[in-house]
């Protein structure tokens, strides 16, 4: 049942119960505390004082007592602190281990249910252990290309890339074994090539036009569209995406919808991360950006949440940026998540992403504001320096100084960056500014573009 904190005016005084209870502290300025309110101590503190006084006295992670000033509270919401829930996820998943059967079915089954309590590592180890299986139960038989096709997508669904990458290259050899049964053509290797492209299979389709060429040297369209594969920004950036993984700058993030989407709202989510990791690559000047994307309906299990009963909402009231209605809880911590509504801005998005993975504060409680991403929208592309910064507000130091010391290969001005346009005031676009980055010889107009997996459950 949900209990509120009442506020009983007449009496001038607080109702508390006598419990420990867990929340999510939501204040007046955005920002979300999570802990358990202590409703006696909060009581005993408060009695007798005038209602301008009141203190809300909470525990964190740790069990310290924290406090906070009650005028400065918008809302509560009650609930499960989330390194309970873990706990209690854990537990679960020790108990319920051991009732696994060793085959398919159940290690792919007892997996999402891992991953739908958040047990990301849990989750991979079976669906890992069901890929072993279902290879088991395989090799004896003689698999075509489209079933390997089809235990690529499972892979694909399961968040295993490096197995994903074997099936299609397993499926790739027998269509091309295929090929030489028969009198092979230019249309046969083109029309592979062109799978392999769909699949990434870069180097396999290079293949496939050296083949056309030994057929027919002369094929000019083959030797253009090897050129044209082994100059292209995807193939050379394939080492610029593992290097910024490596240094958790190739950030991969899910979006959860807790309403049933359409096909439509899925994709204009799609072309909001696509956006959002464009706006992400110009604000740090090249220096992360997004290289994997889930978008799953009908779940809470994400980074960005979009919050049940909000798929039309933009901001306050519902109305477009009037207020962003969009908050990050757990700033600066592993466990950051942002919630919003369903219409929220690109710019919104990467300002409370900034809180999460940089603890960034916010820029917008002095006048005038910072001309900065932390400030309120519509906020500029960019994040400040000691130049442009403007003290007075809750982020003491330049932006980009609490960022460097979090990532200490990050630098700003990155030598590496050139902005082609700057000055545009914030829209809530990704086209506000715009740069070139120098990656290894390579020029870097856009980041590189981001993998999408929509799950529409």
């Amino acid at each position: 049942m949900t209990r509120a904190l009442l506020m009983c005016a007449g009496a001038a005084s607080l109702c508390f119960s006598l419990t420990l209870r867990s929340d999510d502290i939501l204040l007046k300025n955005g920002d979300v505390l999570e802990g358990k309110v202590d409703d006696k101590a909060t009581a005993d503190a408060n009695r007798g004082k005038p209602q301008g006084n009141w203190i809300l006295i909470y525990h964190d992670e740790a069990g310290k007592r924290q406090t906070v000033q009650y005028d400065e509270v918008k809302h509560i919401a009650r609930k499960k602190p989330s390194w309970e829930v873990r706990a209690e996820n854990i537990g679960w998943y020790q108990k319920e281990v051991s009732k696994v059967k060793d085959n398919f079915a159940s290690q792919n089954a007892f997996a999402r249910r891992c991953k739908q309590k958040s047990l990301d590592e849990e989750a991979t180890k079976h669906f890992r252990r069901a890929y072993e299986l279902k290879k088991e139960e395989s090799k004896d038989k003689e698999m075509d290309a489209q079933t390997h096709i089809d235990m690529a997508k499972w892979c694909d669904k399961a968040g295993l890339p490096e197995e994903e990458r074997q099936e299609y290259k397993a499926a790739f050899e027998l269509k091309k074994k295929e090929l030489t049964k028969e009198a092979t053509t230019v249309k046969a290797y083109t029309d592979l090539a062109g799978w392999c492209k769909k699949a990434e299979l870069e180097e396999e389709a290079i293949q496939c036009y050296e083949e056309i060429l030994m057929i027919d040297p002369t094929h000019a369209v083959s030797r253009k569209a090897i050129d044209d594969l082994k100059s292209s920004i995807q193939y050379k950036l394939k080492s610029m995406i593992a290097d910024y993984e490596r240094a958790t700058r190739g950030w991969k993030i899910t979006v959860a919808i807790e309403d049933d989407a359409d096909a439509k709202f899925l994709e204009e989510w799609k072309q909001k991360m696509v956006n959002l990791s464009q706006f992400v690559f110009e604000c740090t000047e090249g220096q992360f950006f997004m290289t994997e994307i889930r978008i799953e309906d009908q779940s809470s299990n994400g980074r960005i949440i979009v919050e049940k009963g909000k798929k039309d909402w933009a901001g306050m009231n519902q109305a477009q940026a009037s207020g962003v209605l969009a908050y990050c809880t757990r700033s600066g911590s592993p466990r950051w998540e942002v919630h919003c509504p369903g219409k929220t801005w690109e710019s919104v998005l990467c300002h409370e992403m900034f809180h999460g993975v940089f603890g960034l504060l916010d820029e917008y409680y002095q006048n005038p504001q910072c001309p900065c991403i932390m400030r309120s929208a519509p906020n500029p592309q960019k994040l400040c320096n000691p130049e442009t910064h403007l003290g007075g507000g809750r982020q003491k130091e330049p932006c980009w100084d609490t960022i460097k010391r979090r990532y200490k290969d990050v630098v700003s001005p990155n030598p590496k960056w050139k902005f082609t346009k700057t000055g545009i005031p914030g829209r809530g676009r990704a086209e506000e500014v715009d740069g070139v980055l120098d990656f290894n010889g390579i020029t870097v107009e856009k980041a590189p573009e981001p993998k999408v997996i929509i799950q529409d459950n």
